[in-house]
């Protein structure tokens, strides 16, 4: 087994902790809150009932004027 000394163990610890601060400043951005979530759905549901406009067909009104 290879031998690792403190200094070069601590060194590596202190690249994973800010490894780890970058990955959960983005995973927070990767998720839905439960409202959010909810919120969605009613979008969803709205498009399909045709009770609202899809983003392509607004940029398209937008850009005709």
């Amino acid at each position: 087994m290879e031998s690792v000394n403190l200094e070069t163990l601590n060194k590596n610890v202190l690249h994973l902790m800010k490894d780890v601060e970058v990955i959960k400043e983005h995973f927070e951005d990767c998720f839905l809150t439960a409202e959010e979530a909810r919120n969605v759905k009613i979008a969803e549901k709205e498009l399909e009932e045709g009770k609202t406009t899809s983003l392509e067909d607004l940029k398209k009104e937008l850009n005709a004027d």
